[in-house]
């Protein structure tokens, strides 16, 4: 899933898209009637927005021209309730259609966008209101169970950082999102946090590594609770299944697509197929020792930590 966060300018917007920061001129453009320019960071700004697309980017955070997070103070006067509005928003997600939620001075709201502009109407809301139909007075905590982390759609969350303090972060349509709150700072622990699960709630979570260490991926999934081997993370309606593997040599999480593939060109012969290795010498897989048999197959169970390897080679 992707999201690309943007400031909306009538000059610039900034565009923070996996974890590169790139100007590009007029891709978003708002009706002066609607949003009269304000002066910030010597740049006239219109409007500020949080970019929601599906299935690209996976944080989502709104800055002004100096990198610092929007807030705003909604108004009185909804055209739509909360409830409709987070009705819209699973309809964008589900339809795989990217959709933004404004933000000018005490109004919000939420519209599509096509090619890099608005379109469509724009659907005003209160924003406490939606506060109020995602949770906000009684927030939740990720769960898990078994591996399996979940996140639950169109719900207010909190959770403890590594500074020790509580932070707060949105889950909605299948993506957990940071940019909607009323402050004047960015929070990079939320934002890292919504990032991490929000990148292994893909189904390919190769982007992860771009992000996170592999050691910090391990003690991230450690302290949650995940243990080595398969796990699952569900947010909102999107749910993807992970190997966590402890090897030295190779990334920390593989999707179980890739675990597949390795497990059976292991067991049948292919892996070892090449005249460096030999019937009956021994392989260690995941600190356990195998042996290949006549035909270079290794009996292994499915489950073991097949990406952490040791074979000596013939010379």
């Amino acid at each position: 899933m992707a999201l690309n966060v943007g400031n909306v300018s009538t000059n610039k917007v900034a565009f923070i898209s996996n974890l590169v920061a790139k100007d590009s001129q007029n891709q978003f453009s708002e009706s002066a009637s609607d949003s009269q320019p304000s002066k910030a960071g010597g740049v006239d700004h219109a409007a500020d927005g949080v970019i929601f697309i599906r299935e690209n980017n996976v944080f989502s955070k709104t800055y002004t021209a100096n990198g610092t997070m929007i807030g705003g103070k909604s108004g009185k006067n909804s055209k739509y309730s909360a409830e409709e509005i987070l009705s819209e928003i699973n309809r964008y997600a589900d339809e795989n259609e990217a959709y933004v939620i404004w933000h000018s001075g005490n109004r919000h709201w939420l519209q599509g966008t096509k090619n890099g502009k608005a379109v469509g109407d724009k659907k005003y809301f209160d924003l406490d209101s939606l506060y109020a139909a995602l949770g906000k007075s009684s927030p939740k905590r990720m769960s898990l169970k078994e591996n399996a982390v979940l996140f639950d759609n169109n719900s207010y969350y909190k959770f403890k950082g590594k500074d020790g303090k509580e932070h707060t972060m949105l889950s909605l349509g299948g993506v957990l999102c940071t940019g909607l709150f009323r402050n004047n700072s960015y929070d990079k622990e939320a934002a890292d946090y919504a990032d991490f699960w929000n990148c292994l709630s893909k189904k390919n979570p190769s982007g992860i590594s771009g992000r996170f260490g592999n050691e910090e991926i391990r003690e991230r999934l450690a302290d949650a609770g995940i243990q080595g081997g398969f796990f699952t993370v569900t947010v909102g309606g999107r749910t993807a299944t992970h190997y966590l593997s402890q090897g030295k040599n190779t990334a920390a999480v593989h999707s179980k697509e890739q675990y597949d593939k390795r497990y059976n060109i292991l067991t049948n012969g292919q892996f070892f197929a090449s005249d460096k290795f030999k019937p009956g010498q021994t392989v260690t897989v995941g600190g356990k020792e195998y042996i290949l048999n006549q035909e270079k197959k290794l009996d292994i169970k499915y489950g073991e930590d097949i990406f952490d390897i040791q074979a000596e080679t013939l010379n």
